[in-house]
């Protein structure tokens, strides 16, 4: 996965690309997790989606079986946050909104995420 397309200027875009390496190198820990023998047949679709996604540098991809517009983990890893909306492939625990109000969302480390 390469990719460096960032708009901006300085020291933004400095941080910016610095995210998207330490993304990079997050994302290639977690890829090299994933056990393809255990996914179902439609959970090897949607991580082939989601990779692709992901290596071209999209935040979104469609769900090949839902057509809904997924995030991909590369989104979340940049927004720095749960939305609160039980993502797919978010990297973050899950709140509920009103919780979110509440308390700061905290991270979850790779492995104790269900990884796609």
């Amino acid at each position: 996965m390469m990719w460096v397309s960032v708009r901006g200027s300085g020291k933004e875009v400095e941080g910016v690309l610095d995210k998207k390496r330490l993304f990079q190198e997050q994302e290639f820990v977690r890829e090299a997790a994933v056990k393809q023998s255990l996914l179902t047949e439609e959970e090897r679709v949607i991580w082939k989606c989601h990779y692709e996604a992901v290596g071209r540098g999209h935040f979104t991809y469609d769900d090949p079986f839902t057509a809904d517009r997924q995030f991909t983990r590369l989104r979340h890893f940049l927004r720095g946050a749960c939305c609160g909306n039980a993502c797919r492939h978010v990297s973050f625990s899950f709140f509920t909104l009103f919780a979110i109000q509440r308390e700061p969302c905290l991270y979850i480390p790779y492995t104790e995420i269900r990884v796609w």
